[in-house]
């Protein structure tokens, strides 16, 4: 397990989130989580970067059922993990 966290913050255009964020997780090939204020938010960013092609990628909330949930944080904890979008 890696020592330490990267923080980053950026400050972009709503217009532009998406293509940033897509932009970030072709460039950082490693684990990655990112936090969304809504569930909603979390599952139509997470839908529309799939449907961009973004692959290896999927959330984890509170309406998602205990089993996926589990296998998400199992799957985030393999070395083979992309990406993960909690919502808060």
């Amino acid at each position: 397990m890696v020592g330490s966290v990267e923080h980053l913050v950026l400050e972009i255009r709503e217009e532009e989130k998406i293509d940033a964020l897509r932009q970030l997780i072709y460039e950082n090939k490693g684990k990655m989580m990112v936090f969304f204020n809504t569930i909603d938010q979390t599952d139509k960013v997470t839908t529309r970067l799939k449907r961009m092609g973004v692959r290896g990628i999927d959330c984890i909330h509170s309406k998602r059922d205990q089993t996926t949930r589990e296998m998400l944080i199992t799957s985030f904890r393999s070395p083979i993990w992309t990406c993960c979008w909690p919502a808060t």
